[in-house]
């Protein structure tokens, strides 16, 4: 019995030393920050440009599509831009009306972004890389400064980590930036797994080859891909992984965080942490979640989970903004 046991235990040492070498092999899922798309190969023509690019993405739903909202005459730049990147899995839409309100409120241009791989319904997202989407941000933030003199980017989700990078990134262009449920950390087991080594190699293998979610209304079937690759959720993992070991007591531009308690996707304490070590005029705004609400206190206005938070995004917005520029 004790040599079984002698055997069992040498089995387990030589197994543990495999796993924490794989764990050192395998390459994680890596970011490059100082990739930057060459402004000089947007067009001319914004709406021409980006309604081509568009084109030649097959089966994009109505509304996800990259689009310019002018405030006045087209290609006439205003003081301020707005500048929405979008949540993982999502679209433009999920926060509808509020940057469009904002917008008008400023009467600023605004530009809604659309993240690599997302608004098909098909396995675009599976092939979206990190880096790819760090390239969306470049390429948001200088359509944001061609159609205003200052941007404000506003984020959900993972598009508030990509916003908290992009403050990092080219704070010269940014009069300020608000994130929503930051996706800094996401929660439980699973938001840990997927920044592991190889997450894209083993996540199929070890829960299946696709994830996804039952949507909660006909707006969040519309504008949300609620089926997709498990390898998607590598991505999602190192645009966390990054955008949380940042140095943000160095960054100086003026940040609005909005922090629901119950959040059951983004860990909240994490956000509060980075937002009390941020460099710059930082806030952050706590969002009760009422009946009619988001269950999970993640997506915090708009019309598709949670339009009774709306009306109070828009004016805190509006006022913060209106500080910046004043």
């Amino acid at each position: 019995m004790l040599v079984v046991l002698k055997w069992l235990l040498l089995a387990v040492l030589v197994l543990g030393a495999a796993l924490s070498s794989l764990w050192v092999i395998i390459p994680k899922e890596e970011i490059d920050p100082t990739r930057r798309i060459d402004s000089a190969t947007i067009g001319e023509n914004l709406d021409a440009w980006l309604a081509e690019k568009e084109r030649m993405q097959p089966g994009l739903r109505d509304g996800a599509q990259k689009q310019i909202i002018w405030a006045g005459q087209t290609d006439a730049q205003t003081p301020l831009s707005i500048v929405y990147l979008h949540g993982f899995s999502a679209s433009a839409q999920e926060l509808s009306p509020v940057p469009q309100q904002i917008a008008e409120n400023l009467g600023a241009n605004l530009y809604l972004s659309r993240l690599t791989g997302h608004g098909v319904d098909s396995d675009e997202l599976g092939k979206a890389l990190p880096n790819d989407w760090i390239d969306d941000l470049s390429e948001a933030i200088a359509i944001g400064r061609r159609i205003g003199e200052r941007v404000i980017l506003i984020g959900t989700s993972m598009g508030g980590a990509l916003t908290a990078i992009g403050a990092q990134q080219s704070p010269d262009d940014l009069a300020g930036v608000v994130m929503l449920s930051p996706g800094f950390r996401l929660k439980g087991i699973a938001g840990a797994s997927i920044e592991w080594p190889g997450a894209r190699i083993w996540g199929p293998w070890l829960v299946g080859e696709e994830r996804g979610f039952e949507p909660r209304n006909d707006a969040h079937a519309a504008h949300w891909t609620n089926r997709y690759p498990t390898e998607a959720l590598a991505s999602l993992g190192a645009v966390s992984r990054y955008a949380r070991s940042m140095d943000v007591e160095a960054i100086d531009v003026p940040a609005l965080f909005f922090v629901a308690q119950g959040d059951t996707v983004a860990d909240p304490k994490t956000t509060r942490q980075l937002a009390a070590d941020w460099g710059g005029p930082h806030e952050i705004v706590p969002v009760v979640m009422a009946e009619g609400d988001d269950p999970d206190a993640h997506v915090l206005a708009g019309d598709a989970l949670s339009p009774g938070q709306t009306a109070r995004t828009v004016s805190i917005i509006t006022s913060w903004a209106r500080d910046l520029h004043n």
